[in-house]
């Protein structure tokens, strides 16, 4: 198993290799004191990113019902 561990490992690019080394020292200061026959769950891994919030997004987005109107400026860009 260690073995294609390392040929992974090998074919990533360096900044991939550093990043998962720093990924390595993450999880090692977390769980130095868990046994190893304990399961380790995603859900223990702590996220790169925030938490999503349901709404977070709202007012972002704007949909034109009617196209044709904001489409005139680019009528010199569009085909005939």
């Amino acid at each position: 198993m260690l073995e294609n561990i390392q040929e992974e490992i090998d074919t990533l690019p360096t900044e991939a290799q550093e990043l998962l080394l720093d990924f390595i020292h993450i999880l090692k200061k977390r769980y130095a004191s868990l046994k190893i026959s304990q399961p380790l769950f995603l859900n223990d891994i702590p996220s790169a990113t925030h938490q999503r919030q349901k709404g977070s997004a709202k007012g972002k987005l704007i949909i034109h019902t009617e196209d044709d109107e904001h489409l005139k400026d680019f009528q010199e860009y569009m085909p005939q």
